[in-house]
């Protein structure tokens, strides 16, 4: 997008459009996307965890629910962009699964908990949603680039790296 380089890229003769950016701010705006994802769910959790006002569990659910959306849709696409072949249906597909499991297991510790009397029979079942965003969090700074993503912004030599690291060593074909 010409207008978006114009501001913040640098101009660029040798770029048929005339505008290049640096590779680090791009990367930088997909990544803080995931981070405030998992941000989001963290802060809904504890919204959710400290309240006493039925406002502030709306608002809770709702952040939860908008975290929610993006971590499923932007896995899926990363999975569906880095996978093989052979292996993206299936892949793509384990999502569903998985939500299930942590609805189940969700269950079972609402299950656990609801002969409680006080707060602590909603909030330890609330303060288990925080298990999910730290392992993200850690695991974010292990997940390669998209190779799509850069091979798009013509870092063939970095996508090249990231597809290698996703699938392992390349044949020659």
């Amino acid at each position: 997008m010409q207008g978006f380089l114009k501001v913040f890229g640098h101009p660029n003769p040798k770029n048929p459009i005339g505008y290049g950016i640096d590779s680090v701010f791009p990367q930088l705006i997909a990544d803080a996307q995931c981070l405030h994802i998992v941000a989001g769910r963290g802060f809904a959790c504890t919204i959710l965890i400290a309240t006493t006002s039925k406002g502030a569990i709306y608002f809770g659910r709702l952040l939860l629910g908008l975290s929610n959306g993006f971590l499923v849709t932007f896995s899926n696409i990363y999975v569906s962009e880095v996978a093989p072949a052979y292996l993206r249906g299936v892949l793509v597909a384990l999502v569903s699964p998985w939500v299930s499991m942590g609805a189940i297991l969700g269950a079972a510790i609402d299950n656990a908990t609801k002969t409680r009397v006080d707060k602590s029979c909603y909030q330890l079942p609330t303060a288990c949603l925080y298990i999910v965003p730290v392992l993200l969090s850690v695991g974010l700074f292990f997940v390669p680039e998209s190779p799509r993503y850069l091979l798009f912004q013509r870092y063939e030599a970095k996508a090249k790296q990231s597809l290698v690291r996703v699938r392992g060593e390349l044949s020659n074909q």
